[in-house]
């Protein structure tokens, strides 16, 4: 879905920030485990922003 909002492929970065996505949502998970008082919705919006910024940062590069 981002590669379609972005208009263009992300070509091996599409793994990489995968990867990166999955890795942060599942540490959020086994923190929230360990520590139930965790503000998981704001982890996740977090991460949400972080995802934002690295496709913005794909786009900006894919203009260039």
């Amino acid at each position: 879905d981002a590669e379609g909002a972005l208009g263009f492929a992300l070509g091996p970065r599409r793994e990489a920030l995968a990867t990166v996505l999955m890795s942060s949502v599942d540490g959020l998970i086994v923190q929230q485990l360990i520590d139930p008082s965790l503000d998981i919705d704001a982890g996740f919006a977090a991460v949400e922003q972080q995802l934002i910024a690295l496709l913005e940062q794909a786009a900006r590069a894919h203009a260039q």
